[in-house]
């Protein structure tokens, strides 16, 4: 833990911040236990994993696990982007994950399902960086938008609609904030 805390200094130094500090509120102090919360609950998990990789069961469906912990994988980095807020701080627990999968991969019975193994992570990683990820990150945009226009297709089936106008124009402007992000790498 302690080695966490210093780390944690590296990745949020101490900068004058906007607004008032006290005791009780220290944005640097408050992002610095949110990375040490996360790394904790990450090292927990990535060590069941690695447990478990240990096990019949695990050595009986080798291939079957590879592809759900890389699934896994996208949906735990969606989690933490949402969590944690900064991919500064999501970059560090994302290479443990990225390492902990590599590890359970080289923990083949022989050269030969090492090798089965490898090839299948390194499609799966092609497949979620050229399909699944852009596909996700768009969802994860678009989804407001969806309900929103599901939420007014709703209301004027119903009749309850009374500013029509105000709700597009509210839609436009959160498909102009979606479009006007940077792509991210």
């Amino acid at each position: 833990i302690f080695t966490m805390m210093q780390s944690s200094k590296l990745f949020v130094p101490n900068r004058g911040y906007i607004g008032r500090q006290n005791t009780m509120w220290s944005p640097a102090a408050w992002k610095r236990v949110y990375m040490v919360a996360s790394s904790l609950l990450m090292s927990v998990g990535l060590l069941w994993i690695m447990e478990f990789s240990y096990s019949a069961w695990f050595e009986n469906n080798v291939y079957l696990f590879i592809v759900l912990f890389k699934l896994l994988q996208m949906l735990i980095d969606i989690a933490l982007g949402a969590w944690v807020g900064e991919t500064l701080m999501i970059g560090p627990l994302m290479v443990g994950v990225e390492m902990t999968e590599f590890t359970v991969t080289m923990g083949a019975e022989n050269f030969q399902d090492f090798l089965i193994s490898y090839i299948i992570e390194l499609m799966m990683v092609i497949v979620e960086r050229v399909y699944l990820d852009p596909f996700l990150k768009h969802m994860t945009l678009h989804i407001p938008i969806y309900l929103t226009r599901f939420k007014l297709w709703l209301l004027r089936n119903r009749g309850l609609v009374y500013r029509p106008a105000e709700i597009s124009r509210e839609i436009d402007r959160m498909v102009d904030n979606v479009e006007a992000q940077t792509i991210e790498p």
